[in-house]
Order: structure tokens, then C-alpha cells, then sequence
């Protein structure tokens, strides 16, 4: 038999206080937590009453609360410390990583969370015409470094936006909810101020090669990512820049179509006419829908 001196395994921190509670304190400190975590749960779905369906973004199968929301719902009595920004340079390009804690002294929970952005960011870098890259580099005449540097704020702000609803998602508990329980407080993906679809899942839906044919207020309806035919009286037609706008309508519902195309506009093409566009594409962009014209259009005559 060992000689040796015995060594005492001691709890853990704080566990030693809780190996010395009688059952009646267990049991009181049982219903404390209990109590505390259906007055969280109390208080969460009260605040949710704060936001709008637009301060959620569907992303794939989830739902998304952006910066704005999570703004609202800190008005329930959390604290947002000031942000602490780290800023990168690569070549022309920024990386911002921004660090936000949010504490809800009412829980007794604090968290610290980051959001980051860059100036590579497809959000900001679309090869549309009226992009905010495009719009930076016009007003630095062609120079890209300024453009990117003149983007750099609007990075932080992004990232900083993406930290608070990080923050705040997490600190009550309400990150990751599915859209099932979202639905239950009114919020669903329909509803949602803006759709972001990832490439690589496409719909299993079969196109019958046909696409129904709207009129103007269908077109004005029609969600992101959807394809139709369009029915329309064309008011004016132009050449620009960046391709051919058509906008048709009338008085009551008027709607912009834009094609990349700059071939010659035929001779019938006339504020006036009946037209028919056989393919048009509603694509959202920051908030924004844009109607893209993907084939020639045709003159519509009586009885046709």
C-alpha cells in the first residue's frame, strides 16, 4: 500500500457553495431560475411587438433581423456600448471588423459580438448602372482608389449594423429562431423587406416555357427573382447610357423596364403604343425592384 500523501480533488470554482445547499435551497433557487427564464421570455416576446416585417431580411431558409430592428428592440432597456472599429487595407480595398456589446441589465446578461463588411462586398458592387461603386466612382472622375476609400464609410456603418443585431439577437436568446416560430409573431419570409437568394439553390419547379402575361399592376406586384410576360401601353421609350428604358403604364401605375440592348428602337416604338415584352425579370437591390427586359418587344395590334 502507497504511502504516499492523498490528493484532495477540489470542486470546481463555485460548485463548493453548491454542494453545502439543503433541498429546500435547492429547490427555492430552482424556482428562481425558472421564474427569471419565463420573465425573459415574457419580456422577448413583448419587445418583438417593436419591430416591422421590413426590419427582417429572408436569407435562404432563415430569417434575418437587420441592424435597424435590432436598434428598436434595444429601446426594451439594453445598453450598446460605442463600436470599436479595426480597419484592414488590401490594395484599394478595406476589410472593417467592428466589435458591439450589448448588456440587458434587466437579465442580468451581457454579450459582446463583431460584424464585419467590405468594400468587395457584392451589396455594394453590382455592375448596374446606378450602383453605389458606380455612383462613388462618377463623383471621383474614374478614380478608383477615392471611390473605394468614399465607400469606406458606408462599410463601417454596415458592419457596425451587423455587430448590433448580433448583439442583440444574442443577448435575447432570439438568434437562429426558425421561420416556424418567427411566424408565430407575425414575421414571415413574404413579409420580409428583402428576399436574398443563394445561388446554387434553384427551384425544382419545371418551366413549361410559357410565363403569364401581367398587366402593369401585376408587374408592380410581382416578388423578387419572378419572370413574366408583360402587357402594356408604352409611354416613351429612350436610349441611354447604360441601355434602353422603356416606361409604360398610365396615370394610375407606371412602371420602368430596362434592357442592356441599344440597338436602334423600331419606328412603332412610340408613346402611345400597345407593346408586348415576352420576357421580364423583377430583380431586388437594396431595397430596391428593378424590371429587366430580356427579349426585344413587340408592337401589339388590334385583335392580336
Amino acid at each position: 500500500m502507497s504511502t504516499e500523501p492523498q490528493t484532495q480533488l477540489a470542486a470546481p470554482t463555485g460548485m463548493a457553495e453548491l454542494a453545502t445547499l439543503t433541498d429546500e435551497q435547492i429547490a427555492e433557487r430552482e424556482a428562481a431560475i425558472v421564474r427569471a427564464a419565463e420573465a425573459k421570455k415574457r419580456l422577448v416576446k413583448a419587445a418583438m411587438h417593436l419591430l416591422y416585417p421590413t426590419d427582417f431580411v429572408a436569407m435562404g431558409d432563415g430569417m434575418y433581423l437587420e441592424g435597424k430592428g435590432a436598434m428598436r428592440l434595444a429601446g426594451v432597456g439594453l445598453k450598446l456600448s460605442e463600436p470599436v472599429y479595426q480597419v484592414e487595407k488590401f490594395g484599394e480595398d478595406y476589410f472593417v471588423e467592428c466589435m458591439v456589446e450589448a448588456d440587458w441589465p434587466a437579465c442580468g446578461q451581457v454579450i459582446c459580438e463583431i460584424g464585419t463588411c467590405n468594400t468587395r462586398d457584392k451589396f455594394w458592387n453590382s455592375d448596374k448602372e446606378r450602383s453605389e461603386i458606380n455612383q462613388l466612382r462618377e463623383r471621383a472622375e474614374g478614380n478608383e482608389a477615392l471611390a473605394r476609400r468614399m465607400l469606406l464609410g458606408h462599410i463601417k456603418k454596415k458592419a457596425y449594423m451587423n455587430a448590433v443585431s448580433r448583439a442583440v439577437t444574442g443577448v435575447m436568446g432570439i438568434r437562429g429562431l426558425t421561420n416556424a416560430e418567427l411566424a408565430e409573431a407575425g414575421f414571415t419570409p413574404e413579409t420580409a423587406g428583402a428576399q436574398v437568394k443563394y445561388k446554387g439553390k434553384k427551384s425544382t419547379k419545371k418551366s413549361t416555357g410559357a410565363l403569364e402575361t401581367v398587366d402593369v399592376a401585376g408587374l408592380l406586384g410581382l416578388a423578387d427573382d419572378s419572370e413574366v410576360s408583360v402587357r402594356a401601353k408604352l409611354l416613351s421609350a429612350e436610349i441611354t447610357d447604360g441601355g434602353t428604358k422603356y416606361i409604360i403604364g398610365d396615370v394610375s401605375h407606371k412602371a420602368n423596364l430596362m434592357s442592356k440592348k441599344t440597338d436602334p428602337l423600331p419606328e412603332w416604338c412610340v408613346g402611345g403604343a400597345a407593346v408586348f415584352f415576352p420576357q421580364v425579370k423583377a430583380s431586388l437591390y437594396q431595397g430596391r425592384t428593378y424590371y429587366w427586359v430580356n427579349a426585344t418587344p413587340e408592337q401589339v395590334t388590334d385583335g392580336s
